[in-house]
């Protein structure tokens, strides 16, 4: 039976804010192999912010999007890191009860290594 109701493919990207662009960089480089393939707004840009940037990302008021890089893993989905600054305290830490994304998996192919005797 096909249970496939569309004709996606693939997962192009997913999107994480992240509270430090450079380290989340970093992170995955050293993590997955992970290499940043374009920027959208970097500093010193202004900033993505405004009723119209709110209304239309959906947003807090006062929020705007500081930092954009889209990091390519292998020949897979990509992920789009988002620095943005927030009014008023941040929360740190998320929890599996929170709405939105919980986890993510990834899998690494293993290389079929040939014992040397």
């Amino acid at each position: 039976m096909n249970y496939q109701k569309t004709e996606v493919r693939a997962i192009d990207d997913i999107g994480i804010t992240v509270a430090n662009i450079e380290a989340a960089a970093k992170f995955l480089e050293a993590a997955l192999g992970a290499t940043a393939i374009y920027e959208n707004i970097i500093p010193p840009d202004a900033p993505t912010t405004g009723a119209q940037a709110e209304a239309k990302l959906g947003f807090k008021k006062g929020s705007g999007i500081m930092h954009m890089r889209m990091m390519r893993i292998g020949d897979g989905a990509c992920i789009e890191l988002f620095e943005m600054k927030v009014p008023g305290a941040r929360k740190k830490d998320v929890i599996s009860s929170d709405i939105g994304l919980a986890f993510s998996s990834i899998y690494r192919g293993y290389r079929n290594y040939q014992r040397k005797d």
